[in-house]
C-alpha cells in the first residue's frame, strides 16, 4: 500500500489554482507546468493525488454539503474547509489499484473538513 503524504494547504490553492488558470492543458498537465519549479515531485505528485480523490468524491456527490453548483456555469464552488481536510486527510492507494479510482474515507475527509470550517451565523 502507498500512502500519499499530507500537503500544504498553500499547495492545494496554487494546484487549484493553476488547474483553474490553464483548462486547456488539463489537471495535472497545469499543476506540474505551475509548481515543478517551486515544488519537489513527490509533493506535485501528492496533490494531484489528493485533487483527484477529492474530485471523485465530488463526482460521487460524498461533498454535496460543501459545495455550491453555479446556474449556467462549468465549474462548483467548493469551501475551503474541503481543501484544507484534502490537504491533510489520510490517503493511500491498494497495490493493483488504478490512481484514476482514489479516493479519500468519506468520514474522515468531512470529519476533518468540520474541523477546519468556520463557524456559520453569528454568536
Amino acid at each position: 500500500m502507498l500512502q500519499i503524504e499530507p500537503v500544504s494547504f498553500d499547495l492545494i490553492r496554487q494546484a487549484v489554482e493553476a488547474a483553474n488558470n490553464n483548462r486547456a492543458a488539463g489537471p495535472t498537465i497545469a499543476v506540474i507546468a505551475a509548481l515543478s519549479r517551486k515544488y519537489p515531485s513527490d509533493q506535485i505528485l501528492a496533490v494531484t493525488y489528493r485533487l483527484q480523490a477529492l474530485a471523485n468524491m465530488m463526482a460521487q456527490r460524498q461533498a454535496d454539503h460543501w459545495t455550491l453548483d453555479v446556474a449556467d456555469k462549468e465549474y462548483t464552488l467548493v469551501d475551503e474547509a474541503l481543501f484544507k481536510a484534502a490537504a491533510r486527510t489520510p490517503l493511500s492507494i491498494e497495490d493493483g489499484d488504478v490512481v484514476g479510482n482514489i479516493s479519500f474515507d468519506p468520514g474522515s475527509l468531512l470529519a476533518i473538513a468540520l474541523e477546519e470550517s468556520e463557524p456559520d451565523g453569528s454568536g
